[in-house]
């Protein structure tokens, strides 16, 4: 859906009118996806729901959810939010306005004749982390019962309820009946009556949100980038005032017990340390006064050490948070109910549910699509026409299983066209000829070629987290060199231009010129110790013995520098081409989680093409240089599997580290790397496909410019097309 919009009415008594009377719902999406069940008719109009996204992501991040409601009957409405995805809209009036404006969209829809078929009474909005704040702003924008500044064009308005003037301008209709805030703090002050239900999807551990406060102490996981060795001294002089804690000492954990630190003990950098107080952060989120406070349990009620919210239970809100129903024997309380509506006129229902998992899990796991699909029922039941679907029962990963072939087919069929376009006259002198591909390196035996082989892999894939933590935090001084200013700036002193730029786009650019000027500095001061070495050893016959760690640099011709330039516009035009036209014909989603190969609007084209540079110094060199890691007698596949593990080996393990110490720990390895950690995820798919390509293309054609200028393309739209404008 692309700026589509309609108009109906609702008839309202305003609050400062003697009658009731109709007023006008404008629904607007600017980029969405509508997906109607058959279910969905004039006879039984279906419950609507609308998803949005977070930063740097796009509507199709959602389709885990949407996919399960709109098998459920449900109507749904993915949108992209301000400034995202195919959303080219940089400013708004209010946070939530679009979510607002697309769910009045779904108020008003109808079939062809004009039947409505969605049950306006029932419409649910979510959206995650970002979307949780802007889910957030639509319910308090049409909250009946709300006193909101509400800004309108040039003037900011400031109503209580349902006024005749909040109403003639689309606010406070009350067209919402529920909500679910994914991995984003509630909000009770902006939710009104009108409600049936609000619930929390959340991550056991969450990076950005849910701080927490405890009725009594509990021992906190300090991040350890926080245990520094003054902290360490103020715990034996029992004066921490971090975390404000409660009795001023540092503990380690020995066993079950807390054991505080004393004088004797010598501080560890990597040792877990805790602080004693009421303050946490996400793992303690269900036995904290905001979960009490949310669920509405009067904290006085709390008869244990802690607060306690159960997780997945139903409470409600009206009557002081009284437990409604709860999971049992691993059940939903919709499983065992059959998908009964909890939720009614007089019972406002809320729920938290939690997944052990992190902040961006909560759009790519079972678990959190289980409970989203949980409270659906228990706010709004079954849909008519549709039978219950226990939350379990889900099917969005089958979809993700298959984009992964897909994603894998597309790459296919560059290598295919490759060998169908080398056979042509215009073509062929750019195919591989005799001598063009070195023969592989005898089989590793000598120590000397163990340690240069493995070094050099080594160091390449350390360099390549070591350089992504210092740029993203600024630490070193390349980290803010004249070139990242180039690469990144938008209103540019530099160009004198001002240009569209697209979020994280630069940073990932640098990086890799960065990664690719130390693997060239490692490969040239291996080959010069390596020629010194046989010079001594071989003497005069050295030469003999001479590798050629550069050769995947070599053009054969001029003519050929322009074949393989239109070469790599063909192959990259029908990679994008095919995306396209099977988008339209048959709506094929070619993403698996963050890796996704989305379509795009042509007038962005010239804004990504200009990070296209950028990245092919990384793609051009690594393609040149994964060559040199051929070994004699070893299958090709396995040799491929070494240079992706060389290539993203320390990214992935980074990755891994920082999530499951965060997961089962409850604290960071390194906080200020929170949101650098996870745009991370398709950089990791991105280089260790692009290994794979580079090295199929170039047994074909003998030369590494190809794989360079495709790879580089490729990687370089799909980045720009998956983030959002900005930097």
């Amino acid at each position: 859906m692309r700026n589509k919009t309609n108009t109906g009415t609702i008839t309202i008594k305003a609050t400062d009118s003697e009658e009731a009377k109709d007023y006008t719902v404008n629904g607007k999406v600017v980029s969405g996806i509508l997906i109607t069940p058959k279910n969905a008719t004039k006879d039984h109009p279906a419950p609507g729901v609308v998803f949005t996204h977070g930063l740097f992501n796009n509507r199709e991040m959602q389709l885990q959810n949407g996919i399960e409601a709109a098998r459920r009957g449900y109507v749904v409405l993915l949108i992209d939010r301000e400034s995202h995805g195919h959303n080219d809209t940089t400013t708004y009036d209010n946070y939530g306005d679009s979510m607002l404006s697309a769910a009045k969209y779904l108020y008003n829809l109808t079939d062809p004749q004009g039947n409505r078929i969605v049950d306006g009474s029932r419409i649910l909005v979510s959206g995650h982390s970002m979307g949780g704040s802007a889910t957030n702003g639509a319910l308090m924008l049409d909250g009946v019962s709300n006193k909101t500044a509400i800004t309108v064009g040039d003037t900011k308005y400031t109503w209580e309820g349902q006024v005749d003037e909040a109403l003639s301008k689309g606010y406070h209709m009350g067209i919402i009946s529920a909500g679910i805030v994914q991995a984003n703090n509630a909000q009770n002050a902006s939710y009104g009556t009108n409600l049936k239900g609000v619930s929390v999807l959340k991550a056991s551990s969450d990076e950005f949100f849910f701080a927490s406060t405890t009725k009594n102490g509990i021992y906190r996981p300090l991040n350890l980038n926080q245990n520094t060795e003054l902290l360490f001294t103020q715990g034996i002089n029992e004066k921490v005032t971090t975390n404000r804690s409660l009795d001023g000492k540092l503990y380690v954990k020995k066993g079950d017990d807390y054991v505080a630190i004393t004088s004797s003990d010598t501080y560890h950098k990597k040792t877990q340390y805790y602080v004693f107080t009421k303050n946490g952060n996400s793992p303690f989120y269900l036995m904290s006064s905001q979960a009490m406070n949310f669920v509405g349990k009067p904290l006085e009620s709390a008869t244990g050490e802690q607060y306690e919210v159960i997780n997945g239970g139903i409470y409600d809100f009206n009557k002081e948070g009284a437990l409604i129903g709860q999971p049992k024997d691993n059940k939903y309380l919709s499983a065992q109910t059959g998908g009964a509506q909890q939720a009614s006129d007089t019972v406002q229902i809320r729920a938290v549910y939690e997944a052990k998992e992190n902040h961006p899990m909560n759009h790519f796991s079972r678990m959190s699509a289980a409970g989203i699909i949980d409270f659906c029922y228990n706010v709004f039941g079954v849909a008519e026409g549709t039978t219950f679907k226990a939350p379990n029962n889900q099917t969005w990963w089958i979809k993700e299983v298959f984009a992964i072939f897909g994603i894998a087919g597309l790459f296919g069929l560059l290598v295919i066209l490759v060998d169908l376009l080398l056979k042509t006259k215009a073509f062929a002198s750019l195919a591989a000829a005799e001598g063009d591909i070195p023969e592989a390196p005898v089989l590793l035996t000598k120590p000397r070629k163990h340690v240069f082989y493995w070094l050099s892999g080594i160091l390449t894939a350390w360099y390549g987290y070591y350089a992504w933590e210092n740029i993203v935090r600024g630490k070193n001084w390349y980290a803010n060199s004249f070139w990242r200013t180039l690469i990144t700036d938008t209103t540019s002193e530099i160009t004198g231009q001002t240009y569209t730029s697209w979020a994280n786009a630069g940073t990932i650019a640098y990086w890799g010129i960065c990664c690719a000027t130390f693997a060239l500095i490692i490969t040239a001061v291996i080959w010069l110790i390596n020629r010194v070495i046989n010079m001594i050893v071989y003497k005069d016959d050295y030469l003999a013995h001479e590798e050629r760690p550069f050769l995947g640099f070599r053009i054969r011709s001029v003519g050929n520098i322009f074949k393989t330039l239109a070469l790599a516009a063909i192959l990259c035009f029908v990679f994008f081409g095919t995306i396209q036209l099977l988008w339209n014909v048959l709506v094929v989603d070619f993403r698996a989680w963050t890796f996704a190969f989305r379509i795009f609007k042509t007038d962005r084209l010239l804004s990504y093409l200009r990070y296209v540079p950028f990245f092919f110094v990384f793609y051009m060199t690594n393609a040149a240089l994964n060559i040199n890691y051929r070994v004699k007698d070893l299958p090709e596949w396995a040799t491929v599997l070494i240079n992706v593990v060389f290539n993203v080996g320390w990214l992935i393990i980074s990755v891994w580290y920082f999530n499951s110490y965060f997961i089962n720990v409850g604290a960071f390895t390194n906080s200020t790397l929170s949101m650098q950690n996870i745009w991370t995820y398709p950089i990791i798919p991105c280089v260790a496909t692009a290994t794979i390509v580079s090295r199929r293309l170039y047994v074909r054609t003998g030369n590494a410019w190809l794989a360079g200028l495709v790879n580089a393309t490729i990687m370089a739209l799909v980045c720009c097309a998956g983030t959002s404008i900005g930097a």
